[in-house]
């Protein structure tokens, strides 16, 4: 196919064009911008950009390999200093998806892609109730004086177990996660449990979520009594370890802090790509550390997912390689995607039923 009829294949069909397992994308101009995505790390952790080939006069190309099941995020870039020169690929037909950070990011889609359907409100299953809270009088202990809060209380009058999650406004819109939990408890997948979804603190993000005790303290002090307040939860009193924990990036490295911190209190623990870092020594890694003060395996049930196009793949694989040296119950999983909350979400469909079975949480409580 010549250049002028890829463009022209490109502009009728949109890109990027999938043949088995390439994936071509076509730039139309002057000149070409860079193009950056989950493949390349956006250029960020030793990675480089792509850069296209000049295929003709205002015909740009290249073409990039990927599993056949592979999703992935992108965008083009004129500098790569300035954000502001973020393009979107205009011959790409699907949708844009944001990204969490206010902007938005192109999709591809190779063959065998599969997306959840869970994040699908159906009007045919019972919905669980969700309630807006404000921590306030905060300023005391972290740099902001409010934080969100989101409570969910499933469709049942039976008590139930509760499911704290870091990043709570990013679960809520751009994962589904009410979404998501509605769907697998109607369709009996896993059992019911309550949630109680909590806001970072954005700019002191970071600083909270790298094992800060300050976050379990709001955790255990505020969180949990209001959660208490107003869901119907069981007893955690009677029912050591029945509660759960998750989080993604930095929010999922606290959460399996934390499950290991409060393993009476927290023994279902969800990790979604979590940042564990391999560039500082073992030894002066808190996480490392606590993990090692443990004589035996604690009573957690621990998920872990990552995908194998992210920076924080290899250090994921040797937390979950460590946690099972030592005889941890532990499930790893690896996606054919990047650091992006749809691939989340897509893996929530598997990590929530396996960490909360419907047949063994019921024969539990």
């Amino acid at each position: 196919m010549s250049p002028q009829e890829l463009l022209e294949h490109a502009k009728t069909k949109g890109t990027p064009m999938i043949e088995g397992h390439q994936a071509t994308f076509i730039w139309e101009g002057e000149k070409a911008p860079y193009l950056l995505g989950d493949f390349n790390n956006w250029g960020n952790w030793g990675e480089k950009p792509a850069e296209l080939e000049q295929l003709a006069p205002n015909i740009w190309g290249i073409t990039l390999t990927f599993e056949a099941d592979a999703i992935m995020e992108y965008v083009y870039m004129d500098d790569l200093k300035d954000n502001k020169t973020r393009r979107y690929d205009p011959l790409n037909k699907k949708r844009k998806y944001p990204n969490g950070t206010g902007k938005f990011n192109n999709m591809l889609f190779m063959p065998k892609a599969n997306l959840t359907k869970l994040t699908t409100v159906k009007k045919d299953i019972p919905r669980g109730t969700v309630t807006h809270h404000v921590l306030e009088g905060l300023a005391g202990f972290f740099v902001d004086n409010t934080r969100d809060v989101w409570l969910y209380q499933p469709a049942t009058d039976e008590p139930v177990p509760l499911v704290v999650c870091y990043d709570g406004a990013q679960f809520k819109n751009l994962v589904k996660v009410f979404e998501i939990v509605d769907n697998l408890i109607a369709k009996k997948k896993m059992k019911p449990v309550a949630l109680a979804l909590i806001d970072s603190g954005k700019k002191a993000r970071f600083i909270e979520y790298n094992c800060g005790e300050a976050t379990l303290e709001l955790v255990m002090g505020i969180l949990l009594p209001l959660a208490k307040q107003h869901l119907h939860l069981i007893d955690v009193e009677k029912h050591a370890g029945a509660y759960g924990i998750m989080g993604a990036s930095m929010g999922g490295l606290m959460a399996l802090y934390t499950g290991m911190r409060y393993p009476h209190i927290f023994g279902h623990i969800i990790s979604q790509s979590g940042a564990f870092r391999e560039f500082i020594s073992p030894e002066k890694l808190l996480y490392r550390q606590l993990i090692d003060t443990f004589p035996a395996p604690p009573p957690l049930k621990i998920w872990m997912d990552c995908g194998v196009t992210e920076w924080l793949i290899q250090a994921n694989r040797n937390t979950a390689q460590l946690l099972t040296d030592k005889g941890w119950d532990i499930t790893y999983r690896e996606f054919n995607g990047g650091h992006t909350n749809r691939m989340w979400g897509n893996m929530l469909e598997h990590a929530l039923p396996t960490i909360f079975p419907y047949e063994e949480i019921v024969s539990r409580y």
